[in-house]
């Protein structure tokens, strides 16, 4: 083998090398876990709007318009409503919180509705190794945090043409701790204030 080849090998072999000791470092600080599950809604006599979006995620993540119109019989298709389920988001390298925010306008002019969003019993979220909050920022009012399925916390309510937030942050508690999904199960109920 001549001096030329060897040295093109030992090139070649030094940068294979470097290559996989740089994806090793990234890797390492990857949040890799992804967050999905599932979102179903229960809505009653209502004509309103919900609009759902995530930040801080790899990748970024919004899902489509859903419309509930009772008077006329309008309900969000199948499709839509699916693409509210999955996800797969992920954690970026900084653990930056991922933030999903659903926003609800009653369209309604005569009847006010309440909203909640509760979460459902195959709910796995792994609370020791990631956080989660969840908020509720009423029309014109301030953001409280709330914790679902607790009486007298849970049912939001929402005036005529009003719009309400609800926003649920994940953060990484254990840096360490990595897993394959993060799963939730939640139900956002959606109903008249009159029956």
């Amino acid at each position: 083998m001549t001096t030329k080849a060897r040295l093109i090998t030992t090139i070649f072999a030094f940068c294979l090398v470097l290559c996989l000791l740089v994806t090793g470092v990234w890797a390492s600080k990857t949040r890799m876990v992804e967050l999905g599950g599932t979102i179903s809604f229960t809505a009653k006599n209502v004509y309103c709007e919900v609009l759902g979006d995530y930040t801080g995620t790899t990748p970024s993540k919004t899902h489509e318009r859903l419309e509930w119109n009772a008077n006329r019989n309008n309900l969000p298709t199948s499709a839509d409503l699916q693409t509210w389920n999955g996800n797969a988001l992920a954690f970026d390298e900084e653990a930056t919180p991922i933030v999903f925010t659903i926003t609800i306008t009653n369209l309604s002019t005569v009847v006010p509705m309440n909203v909640s969003l509760n979460l459902l019993e195959s709910d796995a979220f792994n609370a020791l190794q990631y956080g989660r909050t969840f908020e509720w920022t009423p029309h014109g009012g301030t953001k409280t945090t709330y914790v679902p399925g607790v009486e007298g916390e849970s049912v939001k309510p929402l005036g005529v043409g009003e719009t309400g937030v609800f926003t649920i942050t994940y953060t990484v508690i254990d840096e360490e701790f990595s897993a394959d999904e993060i799963t939730y199960a939640y139900d956002i109920t959606l109903s008249s204030t009159v029956e």
